[in-house]
């Protein structure tokens, strides 16, 4: 018995009349969205990139959706400009967020983005909240900045002169280590790179020979993509880890059923069973 995925079309934005310019949707006419926009943009306030992730060294902030939406929300109102975010999951385990401001004449723009999500439902939630944040932030024209301004800056330069080495060390840093020590130091493995090994060997051990195109139908069966450029690191980390814990009977069923046609895919019928 053999099984056949059918994708899930991207989200709908609209029905006629509509135009596209590039990846935007809008009314026709579109004369007093495009006004109303234009006037809310100015008065739409700071978005303060006041919260912080990572650890050690890898500390960044950014802006959360609260604020992101909280800067635009009254200027909007005011202009007579709502706006809406409808996310939808397709088959193949994307998140994909369609973004409209509507404005109370009918007339709107509207913009779909999509990311890879993981398949548990907790992951999915962070990836929603993710593409809002991105999309909002695009759409209305909106660029996060420190909490601190200028004064940050000062702290940072300050912080830098006090670090400063001397001058014979300055050199020696600028000129980098002998040739022999750059040799020797192993480029640093992202968590794709440790993907991409770990798909490779696993592939081997349960079907030499296989062509990059079967690859790449596999790839983007299991991932949701068909590069794996294309996937953030804590996407890559997800399913590095999914890949672990998958035998290699498993696996090799999976490469059955997309390649040969043979039997069902386990892949595809654990996803069925979540889904019911």
């Amino acid at each position: 018995m053999t099984t056949e995925t059918v994708p899930t079309p991207e989200p709908t934005l609209a029905t006629p009349p509509y135009r596209k310019l590039g990846a935007l949707v809008m009314s026709v006419p579109c004369d007093q969205v495009s006004a109303a926009l234009a006037e809310a943009q100015g008065q739409m306030g700071r978005v303060v990139a006041d919260k912080q992730a990572g650890g050690g060294k890898r500390v960044y902030t950014y802006a959360d959706l609260a604020a992101v939406l909280g800067a635009a929300k009254e200027a909007l109102h005011k202009a007579g400009v709502s706006i809406i975010q409808a996310p939808t999951v397709t088959e193949r385990g994307r998140v994909a967020v369609t973004t409209t401001l509507l404005h109370s004449s009918g007339q709107y723009i509207a913009n779909t983005l999509s990311a890879p999500a993981g398949g548990d439902v907790q992951a999915i939630g962070s990836a929603i909240t993710y593409v809002r944040r991105y999309a909002a932030t695009a759409l209305l024209g909106l660029a996060p900045e420190d909490d601190d301004g200028q004064a940050s800056v000062s702290q940072t330069r300050g912080q830098q002169q006090r670090r400063q080495p001397p001058p014979q060390q300055r050199q020696q840093r600028q000129q980098g280590p002998p040739p022999q020590q750059r040799q020797q130091q192993p480029p640093k493995e992202t968590p794709v790179r440790r993907l991409q090994k770990l798909w490779h060997v696993r592939l081997g051990e349960v079907r030499k020979g296989l062509s990059d195109e079967h690859r790449r139908q596999l790839q983007e069966h299991l991932w949701g993509v068909e590069s794996s450029s294309q996937l953030l690191p804590r996407d890559a980390i997800h399913l590095h880890t999914k890949l672990q814990a998958t035998t290699n009977e498993a696996l090799a069923q999976i490469v059955a059923a997309i390649i040969d046609g043979e039997g069902q895919c386990p892949h595809c019928l654990a996803k069925e069973q979540q889904q019911s």
